[in-house]
Protein backbone atom coordinates (compact mmCIF):
# COMPACT_ATOMS: atom_id res chain seq x y z
CA UNK A 1 0.00 0.00 0.00
CA UNK A 2 0.53 3.92 -0.10
CA UNK A 3 1.33 6.09 2.59
CA UNK A 4 -0.22 9.48 2.56
CA UNK A 5 1.56 12.54 3.73
CA UNK A 6 -0.39 15.96 4.12
CA UNK A 7 2.42 19.03 3.49
CA UNK A 8 1.25 22.76 3.25
CA UNK A 9 1.89 24.29 -0.18
CA UNK A 10 3.08 27.87 1.03
CA UNK A 11 3.07 29.04 -2.68
CA UNK A 12 -0.87 28.06 -2.93
CA UNK A 13 -2.02 27.59 0.30
CA UNK A 14 -3.53 24.75 0.01
CA UNK A 15 -2.88 20.96 1.58
CA UNK A 16 -0.76 19.07 -1.05
CA UNK A 17 -0.88 15.07 -1.15
CA UNK A 18 2.55 13.53 -1.29
CA UNK A 19 3.02 9.75 -1.29
CA UNK A 20 5.22 7.79 -0.33
CA UNK A 21 5.42 3.81 -1.71
CA UNK A 22 5.55 1.34 0.70
CA UNK A 23 8.84 -1.00 1.46
CA UNK A 24 9.54 -4.39 0.07
CA UNK A 25 12.23 -6.59 1.26
CA UNK A 26 15.53 -6.45 -0.84
CA UNK A 27 16.27 -9.01 -2.90
CA UNK A 28 20.39 -10.15 -4.57
CA UNK A 29 19.12 -8.91 -7.99
CA UNK A 30 19.07 -5.23 -6.72
CA UNK A 31 22.16 -5.11 -6.33
CA UNK A 32 22.59 -3.36 -8.96
CA UNK A 33 20.29 -0.75 -8.57
CA UNK A 34 20.76 -0.05 -5.00
CA UNK A 35 24.44 0.08 -5.79
CA UNK A 36 23.15 2.97 -8.23
CA UNK A 37 20.79 4.30 -5.77
CA UNK A 38 23.96 4.36 -2.79
CA UNK A 39 26.03 6.12 -5.45
CA UNK A 40 23.10 9.32 -5.98
CA UNK A 41 22.56 9.93 -2.87
CA UNK A 42 25.82 9.22 -0.79
CA UNK A 43 27.86 11.10 -3.76
CA UNK A 44 25.52 14.04 -3.66
CA UNK A 45 24.91 14.14 0.23
CA UNK A 46 28.28 14.25 1.68
CA UNK A 47 29.78 16.71 0.07
CA UNK A 48 28.96 19.44 2.42
CA UNK A 49 30.50 17.24 5.41
CA UNK A 50 33.81 15.14 4.10
CA UNK A 51 36.90 16.41 2.33
CA UNK A 52 37.19 14.94 -1.41
CA UNK A 53 40.52 13.26 -0.79
CA UNK A 54 38.30 11.42 2.28
CA UNK A 55 35.04 10.80 -0.07
CA UNK A 56 37.80 9.69 -2.74
CA UNK A 57 38.44 6.44 -0.09
CA UNK A 58 35.35 6.15 1.39
CA UNK A 59 32.45 6.13 -1.28
CA UNK A 60 33.99 3.38 -3.28
CA UNK A 61 33.20 1.44 -0.44
CA UNK A 62 30.36 2.55 0.87
CA UNK A 63 28.41 3.66 -2.21
CA UNK A 64 27.83 -0.37 -3.23
CA UNK A 65 25.44 -3.20 -2.98
CA UNK A 66 26.44 -5.31 0.49
CA UNK A 67 25.24 -8.64 -0.67
CA UNK A 68 24.53 -9.87 3.08
CA UNK A 69 22.48 -7.22 3.26
CA UNK A 70 20.19 -7.75 0.20
CA UNK A 71 20.27 -11.56 1.04
CA UNK A 72 18.98 -10.96 4.84
CA UNK A 73 15.29 -10.52 5.83
CA UNK A 74 15.86 -7.07 7.36
CA UNK A 75 16.12 -4.87 4.44
CA UNK A 76 14.33 -2.84 2.14
CA UNK A 77 13.82 -0.77 -0.63
CA UNK A 78 11.41 1.38 -2.30
CA UNK A 79 10.71 1.64 -5.29
CA UNK A 80 8.61 4.36 -7.52
CA UNK A 81 7.83 4.05 -11.16
CA UNK A 82 10.23 0.92 -11.54
CA UNK A 83 13.30 3.06 -10.09
CA UNK A 84 14.74 2.30 -6.47
CA UNK A 85 14.51 5.52 -4.27
CA UNK A 86 15.26 4.28 -0.93
CA UNK A 87 16.88 1.61 0.61
CA UNK A 88 17.59 0.71 4.76
CA UNK A 89 17.16 -2.05 7.35
CA UNK A 90 18.84 -3.27 10.21
CA UNK A 91 20.86 -6.70 11.28
CA UNK A 92 21.48 -8.52 14.63
CA UNK A 93 24.93 -8.43 14.10
CA UNK A 94 27.52 -5.35 14.88
CA UNK A 95 28.64 -4.15 11.22
CA UNK A 96 32.48 -4.13 11.91
CA UNK A 97 32.72 -7.12 13.97
CA UNK A 98 29.68 -9.53 13.96
CA UNK A 99 28.68 -9.70 17.33
CA UNK A 100 25.47 -10.05 18.51
CA UNK A 101 23.88 -8.49 21.75
CA UNK A 102 20.52 -9.60 23.23
CA UNK A 103 18.02 -7.03 22.31
CA UNK A 104 20.09 -5.13 20.31
CA UNK A 105 20.31 -4.57 16.68
CA UNK A 106 21.93 -1.89 14.06
CA UNK A 107 20.16 0.62 11.35
CA UNK A 108 21.78 -0.83 8.11
CA UNK A 109 22.76 1.25 5.03
CA UNK A 110 19.79 3.57 4.63
CA UNK A 111 19.95 6.32 2.02
CA UNK A 112 17.07 7.98 -0.22
CA UNK A 113 17.57 9.35 -3.64
CA UNK A 114 18.52 12.62 -3.57
CA UNK A 115 15.64 13.81 -5.47
CA UNK A 116 13.15 12.11 -3.20
CA UNK A 117 14.05 13.69 0.08
CA UNK A 118 11.36 15.00 2.73
CA UNK A 119 8.60 12.72 1.26
CA UNK A 120 8.93 10.04 4.16
CA UNK A 121 10.72 7.56 2.21
CA UNK A 122 13.40 6.74 5.04
CA UNK A 123 11.01 7.24 7.76
CA UNK A 124 8.68 4.35 5.77
CA UNK A 125 12.18 2.05 5.93
CA UNK A 126 12.54 2.87 9.86
CA UNK A 127 9.28 1.72 10.56
CA UNK A 128 9.36 -1.41 8.99
CA UNK A 129 12.80 -1.96 10.57
CA UNK A 130 11.03 -1.25 13.79
CA UNK A 131 8.48 -3.26 13.82
CA UNK A 132 10.26 -6.64 12.34
CA UNK A 133 12.95 -5.78 14.98
CA UNK A 134 10.39 -5.36 17.56
CA UNK A 135 9.21 -8.70 16.56
CA UNK A 136 12.03 -9.99 17.40
CA UNK A 137 12.47 -8.85 20.67
CA UNK A 138 14.95 -5.90 19.99
CA UNK A 139 14.33 -2.76 22.33
CA UNK A 140 17.25 -0.77 21.23
CA UNK A 141 18.82 -0.10 17.83
CA UNK A 142 22.56 0.97 17.27
CA UNK A 143 23.58 3.03 14.03
CA UNK A 144 27.02 4.23 12.62
CA UNK A 145 25.92 7.17 11.02
CA UNK A 146 27.36 9.32 8.53
CA UNK A 147 27.95 12.96 9.41
CA UNK A 148 24.71 14.09 7.00
CA UNK A 149 22.25 11.59 8.38
CA UNK A 150 22.73 12.33 11.94
CA UNK A 151 19.76 15.04 12.03
CA UNK A 152 17.74 11.82 10.23
CA UNK A 153 18.10 9.56 12.61
CA UNK A 154 17.92 12.09 15.42
CA UNK A 155 14.53 12.86 13.60
CA UNK A 156 13.69 9.23 14.04
CA UNK A 157 14.65 9.55 18.14
CA UNK A 158 18.16 8.40 18.14
CA UNK A 159 20.40 10.44 20.16
CA UNK A 160 24.37 10.82 19.96
CA UNK A 161 26.38 8.57 22.10
CA UNK A 162 30.19 9.18 20.45
CA UNK A 163 31.97 10.00 17.59
CA UNK A 164 34.19 7.42 15.75
CA UNK A 165 36.93 7.27 13.00
CA UNK A 166 37.01 4.26 10.90
CA UNK A 167 40.19 3.78 9.50
CA UNK A 168 40.17 3.32 5.73
CA UNK A 169 42.84 2.37 2.93
CA UNK A 170 45.67 4.36 3.45
CA UNK A 171 45.29 5.60 6.89
CA UNK A 172 42.35 7.95 5.72
CA UNK A 173 39.71 8.66 8.15
CA UNK A 174 35.76 8.37 8.11
CA UNK A 175 34.18 10.20 10.35
CA UNK A 176 30.69 9.14 11.81
CA UNK A 177 28.47 9.36 14.69
CA UNK A 178 27.27 6.22 17.03
CA UNK A 179 23.71 6.71 18.47
CA UNK A 180 21.29 4.85 19.65
CA UNK A 181 17.48 4.66 19.70
CA UNK A 182 14.58 2.83 22.75
CA UNK A 183 12.60 0.70 20.15
CA UNK A 184 10.49 -1.58 22.57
Amino acid sequence: GRRDLRRRAAAFGRTQIVTTPAPRLARPEDADAVTALLQRSYGKLFNDFYDAPTLGVALPVMARANPELLASDGWFVVEENGALIGCGGWTPEEPETGAVKPGQAHARHFATDPAHLRRGIGRAIWDASVAQARAQGVTRMVVYSSLPAESFYTALGFRPLRQRFTTLRDGVRFASVEMEAKIG
